[in-house]
């Protein structure tokens, strides 16, 4: 399968994407109107190689709208990230009812090193742990 251009990938299916290219909103290219809101302290970084990032330290997030749209299975996530401390949890995604923690479905990482998919259902969680590759870069 190939994807070479957005309606190809909307026809695929794609829900959300979000560039990382500006500082103040996650603008959501996938035409599903999902804008993300840079909540609270997160900011834009140029990399060495000209492209951008987002800094969520210390407790940065980006909070995407509700939408029925994300209520699909299965789901496929794609994300690059760089943790440069595992001391503590942090999410990469959390998919909530009305809020609240462990309700839906989640990809988070550990302070062992790992990330762990989440899911829950009637109240049951069920974990897969992901061994994550490292790499240090200098």
């Amino acid at each position: 399968m190939s994807f070479t251009n957005m309606e190809n990938l909307r026809e695929q299916g794609l829900i959300l994407w979000y560039p990382m290219d500006t500082p103040s909103t996650c603008r959501d290219l996938s035409g599903n109107g999902l804008t993300g809101t840079n909540n609270p302290t997160m900011y834009l970084v140029k990399s060495v190689d000209g492209g951008y990032y987002y800094n969520f330290v210390p407790s940065g997030r980006i909070d995407v709208p509700a939408s029925s749209l994300l209520d699909t299975q299965p789901i496929t996530i794609s994300l690059w990230a760089r943790v440069d401390s595992w001391v503590q949890a942090g999410f990469f995604f959390e998919k909530t009812a009305g809020g609240a923690v462990n309700t839906e479905y989640s990809l988070f990482f550990t302070s062992a090193g790992s990330m762990v998919a989440r899911t829950a259902l009637s109240g049951t969680l069920s974990d897969l742990t992901i061994a994550v590759p490292t790499k240090v870069f200098t």
